[in-house]
C-alpha cells in the first residue's frame, strides 16, 4: 500500500507501489492522492493486508518486548504497534510472501510481483542461467522452497513454451562442466531439458498473469 500525499519528502523505496495500473494507464502519485478513499483502499488491497496482519498477529507467539499498561512485569504481552509496523515494512520490502501459501502469494498483483523477485534472488546462485539446462521439476524444486504448495502444473504449462536446450552444450543444475545433450537423449524417456533462463522467465509470466 502506498502512503497518501503529504507535504514532507516521499520515501524513494515506495515509488514502485505508487505507480498503480488503472485501465491500462499508470497513475502518478499526484493522481493517487486525489482518489476517493474507498477506491484508493481497493486499488492497493489495503483491507486484504489488514485482515492478514490481524490474523498473523492473533496467531503469533506472545512477546515481552513492550508490556501493556497494567500488566505485571513477568506477564507476556504482544506489542500491536510494533507487530503491524514490521508486517507492513515486510510488505513494502516484498519479502512478506516468503514461505506463505500459494493462495496468499497469488492474492494480489503486489504479492505476485514480490514472489517473482524472490525467485530471481533465489536463482542468483546459479551460474549462467542462459547456459544451464533444466527441467520443469528443477524449477519447481526451487519454487517449493519459497512456497511449499506451489503447483507443478503451472511450471509444466510454462515449460511447454520454454526454449529447448538442444544444439549445443549446457551445464546441468548442480553439475560440473558442460554436458552433451545428444548423449543424454539416448538415456531413455525423460522430461525435456530447457534453457533455464527461458523457463524461469516464462514461469514468472505464467504465474503473474494466470
Amino acid at each position: 500500500p502506498a502512503p497518501r500525499r503529504s507535504d514532507g519528502p516521499r520515501d524513494s523505496h515506495l515509488e514502485p507501489l505508487l505507480l498503480a495500473p488503472v485501465a491500462g494507464a499508470m497513475l502518478s502519485p499526484e493522481l493517487l492522492a486525489d482518489l476517493p478513499a474507498r477506491e484508493y483502499l481497493d486499488m492497493f488491497h489495503v483491507q486484504f493486508y489488514l485482515r492478514d496482519a490481524l490474523s498473523q498477529f492473533l496467531s503469533s507467539p506472545v512477546s515481552t518486548a513492550t508490556p501493556s499498561r497494567g500488566a505485571t512485569p513477568n506477564q507476556p504481552q504482544k506489542n500491536p504497534p510494533e507487530f503491524f509496523q514490521h508486517y507492513f515494512e515486510s510488505v513494502l520490502r516484498g519479502d512478506h510472501v516468503l514461505h506463505r501459501s500459494f493462495r496468499y502469494i497469488k492474492a494480489t498483483p503486489l504479492n505476485r510481483r514480490a514472489f517473482v523477485r524472490l525467485l530471481r534472488g533465489a536463482l542468483l546462485g546459479v551460474d549462467d542461467l542462459d547456459g544451464t539446462a533444466a527441467t520443469a521439476y528443477d524449477l519447481h524444486s526451487f519454487l517449493v522452497r519459497l512456497c511449499q504448495d506451489f503447483p507443478l502444473s503451472l511450471v509444466e504449462e510454462a515449460a511447454e513454451f520454454a526454449e529447448r536446450a538442444d544444439g549445443k552444450h549446457f551445464r546441468l543444475i548442480g553439475g560440473v562442466g558442460a554436458v552433451d545433450l545428444q548423449a543424454l537423449s539416448e538415456l531413455g524417456d525423460a522430461p525435456p531439458l530447457l534453457v533455464f533462463s527461458s523457463l524461469q522467465r516464462l514461469g514468472g509470466v505464467f504465474f503473474v498473469f494466470s
